[in-house]
C-alpha cells in the first residue's frame, strides 16, 4: 500500500521520505520489541498464554499510525477519483479491508 500511495502522489520526494521513515521506524521497532515480547510470555500449565506482554501496545500504535497516515495521504488525493484514476479506489478499498481485518483481529484477541 505504501508503494501505491507513493505512486498516487506522483513519486513526490517528501512523501517518499515520510513513508521511508515510517517503514524503517516500524522495522526498528519490531527488531527491538519482538525479542522482548516473544521470549517473555508467561504460559499456564496447558501452554496457553496467561497474559499478553505490555509492550504489545507499541505494535498496535505503530500499525494504527501507519494506516491512519496512509489514509490521510489517500484522502489528500481523493480529487483524482473524479478524473477516473482507478488506483485511488483500489488504495481506499485495500486500506478499508486492512483496517477492518486489524479491528477484527484485535476484537478476537480481547
Amino acid at each position: 500500500m505504501m508503494l501505491r500511495v507513493y505512486a498516487l502522489h506522483l513519486k513526490n520526494r517528501r512523501v517518499a521520505a515520510f513513508l521511508a521513515v515510517v517503514f524503517f521506524s516500524k522495522v526498528a521497532l519490531e527488531c527491538v520489541m519482538i525479542p522482548r515480547t516473544v521470549f517473555h510470555v508467561p504460559y499456564d500449565p496447558i501452554c496457553d498464554t496467561a497474559k499478553i506482554h505490555p509492550d504489545v501496545i507499541y505494535f498496535s500504535i505503530s500499525i494504527w499510525f501507519i494506516h491512519i497516515s496512509l489514509s490521510i495521504l489517500t484522502v489528500a488525493k481523493w480529487n483524482l477519483v473524479k478524473m477516473g484514476v482507478p488506483v485511488v479506489k483500489l488504495i481506499a478499498r485495500d486500506g478499508a479491508l486492512t483496517t477492518l481485518s486489524i479491528c477484527c483481529t484485535l476484537k478476537a484477541m480481547l
